[in-house]
């Protein structure tokens, strides 16, 4: 899970797990259960850790949902994880367009 990996990366800017855990408001024990992937971080804690690292929430918020959540409610989190995912991929694709169909009319003409 990607906030595993931030946590991890995180830590490295601490001189201490302790330090990292008040910073972000909750006991080292309890970062610990959420780096072993024992339990899922709160939404506001989620929120702060991207603050941190500055990167944007949405995906975070939303995989921690997916991971979370069961039954019915899990497969609508995972549909709307994968219409990100597609709408992500369509703005990469639409950035790169004006590039390849100018490289396309150069080598038409």
């Amino acid at each position: 899970m990607k906030i595993i990996k931030m946590l991890k990366e995180l830590r490295r800017k601490y001189k201490s797990e302790s330090a990292m855990a008040r910073d972000l408001g909750m006991s080292r024990q309890a970062l610990k259960h959420i780096v072993d992937g024992d339990h899922q971080p709160k939404d506001e804690t989620i929120m702060l850790i991207c603050e941190k690292m500055n990167i944007n929430a949405e995906q975070i918020l939303i995989e921690t949902a997916v991971a979370r959540t069961h039954g019915s409610a899990k497969k609508v989190w995972i549909q709307i994880e994968k219409k990100l995912a597609s709408v992500a991929a369509m703005i990469v694709v639409a950035s790169t367009l004006p590039s390849i169909l100018s490289d396309t009319f150069s080598i038409l003409c």
